[in-house]
């Protein structure tokens, strides 16, 4: 069911539908929930950071998931999960016109895309590699040819999907599917600086951030983003809600409609998925189309467009420093 928050015209926040506030305390672990169809495997995971890295899933043989949704651990630097860039290329130099959201904790959510028009990451991660301006790949069957072609891979997948059975089994796109996010669900980043505060660690977050998230919950940001991935897992809101018209013209904020372009309802004009806030401090840009650098302009542009909220300085200080405390520790990958 999609929850779709109203915030009321002055100034409360409605959640429809939405969690208890008791679930905040939720912490992200190390494997995401996975669905009864593709249970977590080892040799499944591994296979499926095979796949993440292999540049033959895309038309070009340049791209690869990582590309966009970068994870590779240099030294202790926590890696983005996206590419940096505000709109993110793809093969043959083609740019799409929404940022590339991160790819960490991405297990938790139950709607995909900026406008979560995928249901299921199985459903996510087949857009991607077939998207013509993405990675370009022809179609599903190109997409196996490319991976069947490979004797270590044939090895692989019946090791992982047909390990127990005689004969010979051709590579499916959906097993490719399955791998592949079986990987992505391990791709998670708990005992940040909150989640040690949260499990009775007062020194965990300083003084700053503290008063941040006190701030956070006080104005309403908690009714949108929350628990575990502070993102309201599967909520939709219209943004920009509120008049901030220096906001919106500057960044051009309400250019792209949103989810109206999957549905074409009316009702669905610059609606958009509540991205998540885990480790937002280090995935500028900001917004659906990577318009905003800086993470207290984002702020600013959160309190007037969605809250009707002047933010001092000060608060914008301490919010900032509670949304550093959401960065994670990643696993480390090479």
């Amino acid at each position: 069911m999609i929850k779709i928050i109203l915030i009321l015209s002055f100034g409360f926040v409605l959640l429809i539908g939405g969690p208890s506030f008791s679930k905040m305390t939720s912490l992200i672990q190390k494997h995401a929930p996975a669905p009864n169809d593709n249970q977590i495997t080892e040799d499944k995971i591994n296979l499926g950071q095979q796949l993440f890295f292999d540049t033959r899933l895309s038309s070009n043989k340049k791209l690869s998931c990582n590309s966009c949704h970068n994870i590779k651990t240099i030294e202790t630097i926590l890696p983005t999960g996206t590419d940096g860039a505000q709109n993110s290329v793809g093969v043959f130099g083609l740019h799409g016109k929404r940022n590339a959201p991160t790819i960490w904790n991405v297990g938790y959510r139950e709607f995909l895309f900026w406008d979560g028009r995928a249901k299921s990451l199985e459903d996510q991660a087949k857009g991607p590699i077939i998207n013509p301006i993405e990675m370009g790949m022809k179609d599903e069957a190109a997409v196996v040819a490319a991976i069947q072609s490979d004797a270590k891979y044939r090895k692989l997948f019946k090791n992982v999907f047909h390990k127990n059975e005689k004969g010979n089994f051709p590579i499916t796109f959906n097993e490719i599917i399955k791998a592949l996010t079986t990987f992505e669900r391990t791709l998670n980043t708990p005992d940040s600086d909150f989640d040690r505060y949260q499990n009775g660690d007062p020194n965990a977050m300083s003084d700053s951030a503290k008063k941040g998230w006190d701030k956070f919950q006080k104005i309403g940001c908690i009714s949108c983003h929350a628990a575990p991935t502070f993102s309201g897992k599967d909520y939709f809101i219209r943004f920009p809600l509120h008049e901030a018209k220096e906001y919106i013209e500057k960044y051009n904020l309400a250019e792209d409609k949103g989810r109206f372009q999957t549905t074409q309802e009316f009702k669905d004009q610059n609606l958009w998925r509540v991205p998540s806030l885990r480790n937002v401090a280090l995935t500028a840009p900001y917004f659906h189309n990577g318009s905003v650098d800086s993470l207290q302009t984002a702020i600013k542009i959160m309190g007037k467009g969605q809250l009707q909220k002047e933010l001092s300085d000060e608060d914008i200080n301490n919010l900032e420093a509670f949304l550093k405390s959401l960065t994670g520790r990643a696993p480390v990958i090479k």
